[in-house]
């Protein structure tokens, strides 16, 4: 005969240590979601600081995709529409000297 309540409590257990993994991992996810915001909020603006010169890079404007040459008008960082490829770094109008896209 089976027994009911060794179902019960198994189900419970089960509960119980799901909670209890939640209840950290809810917090250490939320806390790196403010870290990478922190992190890449300077994307919000319209240009971002060269790493080498300090000259601002702008990164709003007209651009056109490396990979097959469509071009658009918005974010630099944004995939591109067509074959949805991202650039992986910008140059720098001054120094000529590349930013790595902080997304990636």
């Amino acid at each position: 005969m089976d027994n009911p309540r060794g179902k019960v409590s198994g189900k419970m257990s089960r509960v119980v240590l799901r909670g209890a993994i939640e209840l950290y991992r809810v917090p250490i996810m939320a806390a790196l979601g403010v870290v990478r915001f922190l992190a890449t909020r300077e994307l919000l603006d319209d240009a971002i600081l060269c790493a080498t010169c300090g000259a601002e890079i702008a990164i709003l404007g007209l651009w056109e995709c490396g990979r097959c040459g469509y071009t658009w008008a918005g974010w630099y960082f944004s995939p591109c529409e067509i074959c949805g490829d991202t650039p992986p770094y910008i140059s720098c109008n001054v120094c000529s000297a590349s930013t790595a896209n902080p997304l990636l």
